[in-house]
C-alpha cells in the first residue's frame, strides 16, 4: 500500500489539490491485460432443511428431499382476490379536475392491494397514481387515464 506524505494544512488546500493528485497518481501503477476471464462453472444451491435461508420453518411449510418447498392452502377461509379490469374509455373515469382523472370502482368493503397499468398487450407495470380505499370504493387518481386492473382482496 502506498504511503502518502502530505499535510493538508501545509499543502494549502484547495490550491494544493493538484499537488496531492500528482502524488497520488505517481504511486499508482496501471495494469492492462488481454487475458480472457474464464466462465464461472455452474453450481447448485444446497437442499433446504428445517431452516430456509436463515428463516425458521414454523411447521406449516414442507421441504422435500429434493429441495421442493410446499405450503398448505387454508381450508377454513383465506383471501379472496378479485381482479377488476378497466380501460381508458371506461365510464368510471371522471375528470379532469385540477389536471387529474379519478377512476372510481366499487369494492363492497374489500381492500385494494394493487393497481396495474397495461403498457402493451398483456404487459403491466405499477402506475404513477394515488390510490384511496374507502368502505365502498377504490379511487385511482392519475394525470392521465390508462387501461389496467385493480386487485381487491377480502378475507373469507
Amino acid at each position: 500500500m502506498a504511503n502518502f506524505d502530505f499535510d493538508p494544512v501545509q499543502s494549502g488546500l484547495p490550491g494544493g489539490v493538484n499537488e496531492i493528485l500528482e502524488k497520488l497518481n505517481a504511486n499508482f501503477v496501471k495494469v492492462e491485460t488481454n487475458a480472457l476471464v474464464s466462465p464461472v462453472p455452474p453450481s447448485a444451491l444446497p437442499i433446504g432443511g428445517s431452516a430456509i435461508g436463515g428463516v425458521k420453518n414454523g411447521g406449516n411449510v414442507v421441504i422435500q428431499s429434493d429441495g421442493t418447498m410446499t405450503a398448505p392452502t387454508p381450508d377454513d377461509g383465506g383471501l379472496i382476490v378479485t381482479k377488476v379490469p378497466f380501460t381508458v374509455g371506461d365510464i368510471r373515469w371522471a375528470g379532469p379536475v385540477n389536471n387529474r382523472y379519478t377512476l372510481t370502482i366499487p369494492n363492497a368493503g374489500a381492500e385494494c392491494f394493487g393497481v396495474r397499468m397495461e403498457v402493451s398487450a398483456g404487459r403491466y407495470v405499477v402506475p404513477v397514481a394515488d390510490v384511496f380505499t374507502t368502505a365502498s370504493a377504490t379511487e385511482v387518481v392519475a394525470m392521465n387515464k390508462f387501461a389496467g386492473y385493480v386487485m381487491h382482496g377480502e378475507v373469507e
